[in-house]
C-alpha cells in the first residue's frame, strides 16, 4: 500500500538496474558536495553567496522530481543521496527517508551543519552491517532510530547460464582469480597485483570485473611483466563471470556488507578476503582464508593454500554456502525493510 522510491547517486548504476527488474522507480540524485555544504566553505574563489544559489538550485530540482514521483518512502543509498533525500525530507512531510549506511566512512562524515540536520530528518537510520552503523553511531547519537539490515542475494544456480572460460578468453587449463570491484583505492586491487607477481605459475590469470577507466588499466598492468590482466564490465548480471572464477579474492581497505564476497559464497566459489571487521562479521573470526589487507606475501601464500589442497578448498566452499544460505537472502532482507515500513 506504500510507494517506495530509491534514491541513487547516478542513473544505470547497479541500484537502478535491480529496481527496473522489479518495476520500482529509482531516482538519481547527481551531487556537487562543493556547492552543497556552503556552509563550510573558506578559502575558496567561490563566494558563498554563489554556492548559496547553487544550493538552492539543488533544492529546487531534487523537490520537483520527489513532487512528480510522489513516494512515501525514499530509500537513499551512499553518503550524497542520504543527504540530500534526508535533509529536504521536511520539505515534502508525507514521505519518509530510510538513511542506508552502506560504508565505514567513504567519504568520511563532517558533522557538518547540512549533515547534521539531514541525520535528524531521516525517519530510520540502516546501516548494512554493524561496521557500517557503527561508524554512523560514532557520531551520531541515533541508535533509538537505528538498526542493521544485512545484504541479501538471490540464490540460485540455475540462473547462470554456465558459460565457460573461453567466453572470457582464457583457456580452460587456466587458473582464473577474480575480483568484484570498481576501481578505487579503497578496494586494494594493487596489493592483489603484487601478490600475483610473486605467484610462480604461469597459468594463474586475473579477472578484473568492474568499471575500470582506461588509466586506471595502464596503473593496474604498469608493473607487470609477461602478465596480463582480463578485464570485464557487466552491470546486470555478474554471476557468469564468478561462475568461471577458480578463486575470488576481495582485498578491500574498507567495506559496509560487500556483495561481492556474498556473490562467491552462493555460487561455490573458494573466497579469499582481506581480514578486515564487515568481511569477519560474515565469515566468522576462524575463517581460514584471511589475510591482512596489505601483505601481498600472505595473500599469495593463501591463493596457494588453496591451489594445492581442493579438499580444503571445498570445505571452505560448503560452508560459505551454508552462511550466506541461512543469514544473507533477499527473502530476509525484504522482511526486515518491510518492517520498517510498517511501522511508520
Amino acid at each position: 500500500n506504500y510507494h517506495v522510491v530509491l534514491a541513487a547517486q547516478y542513473k544505470g548504476g547497479p541500484i537502478e538496474i535491480e529496481a527496473l527488474r522489479y518495476d520500482i522507480t529509482c531516482i538519481e540524485i547527481p551531487f556537487d558536495f562543493y556547492y552543497f555544504n556552503f556552509y563550510k566553505i573558506s578559502g575558496f574563489s567561490i563566494s558563498k553567496f554563489k554556492a548559496h544559489l547553487k544550493f538552492k538550485a539543488i533544492k529546487n530540482n531534487y523537490l520537483t522530481i520527489v513532487k512528480q514521483v510522489k513516494p512515501d518512502f525514499i530509500f537513499s543509498y551512499c553518503y550524497e543521496p542520504n543527504v540530500i533525500a534526508s535533509y529536504f525530507s521536511n520539505d515534502y512531510k508525507n514521505c519518509k527517508v530510510i538513511w542506508n549506511q552502506r560504508d565505514t566512512g567513504i567519504p568520511p562524515f563532517t558533522k557538518c551543519k547540512i549533515e547534521q540536520i539531514a541525520i535528524n530528518n531521516a525517519f530510520k537510520i540502516v546501516g548494512n552491517s554493524a561496521s557500517s552503523l557503527n561508524y554512523v553511531l560514532q557520531y551520531y547519537n541515533e541508535s533509538k532510530k537505528s538498526s542493521i539490515i544485512a545484504n541479501g542475494i538471490q540464490i540460485n544456480l540455475n540462473t547462470i547460464n554456465k558459460k565457460t572460460k573461453k567466453t572470457f578468453n582464457f583457456e580452460d587449463t587456466d587458473i582464473v582469480i577474480g575480483v568484484v570491484a570498481n576501481y578505487a583505492p579503497k578496494k586494494n586491487h594493487s596489493t592483489l597485483i603484487k601478490s600475483y607477481a610473486l605467484l610462480n605459475n604461469k597459468n594463474i590469470k586475473l579477472f578484473f570485473i568492474g568499471r575500470f577507466s582506461e588509466s586506471d588499466k595502464l596503473v593496474c598492468q604498469q608493473n607487470l611483466i609477461n602478465q596480463s590482466i582480463t578485464f570485464h564490465y557487466e552491470n546486470e548480471n555478474i554471476s557468469n563471470a564468478i561462475h568461471i572464477c577458480d578463486i575470488i579474492v576481495h582485498p578491500s581497505l574498507s567495506e559496509g556488507m560487500p556483495n561481492a564476497i556474498l556473490e562467491a559464497m552462493a555460487f561455490e566459489v573458494p573466497l579469499i578476503a582481506s581480514d578486515i571487521e564487515p568481511h569477519i562479521e560474515v565469515l566468522g573470526k576462524d575463517y581460514p582464508l584471511f589475510f591482512s589487507s596489505t601483505n601481498e606475501v600472505e595473500l599469495a601464500e593463501t591463493i596457494n593454500k588453496i591451489l594445492n589442497n581442493n579438499e580444503f578448498a571445498q570445505t571452505c566452499v560448503l560452508n560459505n554456502k551454508a552462511i550466506v544460505t541461512k543469514s544473507y537472502t533477499m527473502d530476509g532482507l525484504a522482511q526486515k525493510y518491510l518492517n520498517i515500513i510498517n511501522s511508520k
